[in-house]
């Protein structure tokens, strides 16, 4: 059972003297709905909520929050599949169906927008928002990652025999960092995971980095596209009790390291960056814009 709720917490960093770092506001309690996952709109305004009636595991769905003008939530979608996405002009989402992405608008009863067959799930948008990162399950049992356009352009950028983590476009430069798994040759089916760029100009795909154990990771681009995150965690090998700190999966997360990668001329030098461990525990990061 989750007993999430969601929070707004000021970082200090306003035009506004009186705001003091630290402040906490709940914007979304937990009493009626279980609070699954959510995405924020990229100006700020607009929150959706993967949201499921405590007591009926049926009920669940996508609602919309808008604590500035609307703080009560409005229901979007019964049923919204996979990893949902806000697009960048902040009033439509990409929402993964059992064929394709529908693009559906963040206002409620608005009819949908448009559908894209074939792909399981955006991971991400360019910034003018008119590319994305789309993943394809192929019928060999491989991964793709698909560059798709506005204009209804498609093409292929990268393929695995294993699986894409994460995918980001990098908002200075035409190129995709993304984060996936390869398959080592041998009967053991053991896979190593690697960061790799694809240039998308010349569409020329270059590792980057080999990680040297797979443990749950996750990655996160900066807003200047000069550095990275990766958020490795390593889980408990005993069954989680109340208060752990749980994965996605619902292990309980018994250490974990923040590596900082420096992607300055990475993608175009032949040069491999070189991972910064930090000095900080933690999961899940993010950066400040």
């Amino acid at each position: 059972m989750y007993e999430q709720s969601l929070y707004a917490v000021t970082t200090g960093r306003s035009s506004d003297p009186a705001q003091k770092p630290g402040s906490i506001q709940k914007i979304l309690g937990n009493q009626d709905y279980e609070n699954l996952k959510f995405d924020l709109s990229p100006d700020g305004k607009a929150i959706a909520v993967q949201r499921a009636k405590r007591g009926n595991a049926e009920d669940i769905g996508l609602w919309v929050l808008r604590p500035e003008t609307s703080p009560i939530p409005q229901r979007l979608l019964s049923r919204p599949a996979g990893e949902f996405a806000i697009a960048p002009d902040s009033a439509t989402y990409a929402n993964p169906q059992a064929d394709g992405i529908a693009i559906l608008s963040l206002t409620p009863n608005v009819k949908p927008l448009d559908f894209i067959p074939s792909f399981r799930r955006v991971f991400s948008f360019t910034p003018d928002g008119r590319k994305s990162a789309m993943l394809k399950y192929n019928s060999d049992f491989s991964q793709s990652i698909f560059l798709v356009t506005n204009q209804e352009f498609q093409k292929e950028l990268i393929r695995t025999a294993g699986e894409f983590l994460n995918c980001q476009f990098d908002p200075r430069n035409p190129q995709l960092y993304c984060l996936l798994t390869r398959r080592k040759p041998g009967k053991d089916f053991s896979d190593k995971l690697t960061l790799e760029a694809i240039d998308l100009q010349t569409f020329a795909v270059k590792p980057l980095l080999v990680l040297p154990d797979q443990v749950e990771t996750k990655m996160s681009l900066s807003p200047d596209g000069l550095e990275l995150l990766l958020d490795r965690v390593v889980a408990k090998k005993s069954e989680p009790v109340t208060g752990d700190v749980r994965t996605e999966g619902g292990s309980a997360i018994g250490s974990s390291n923040l590596i900082l990668v420096n992607l300055k001329n990475a993608a175009v030098s032949n040069n491999s960056p070189s991972p910064e461990e930090l000095p900080l525990k933690g999961f899940r990061p993010r950066w400040l814009p």
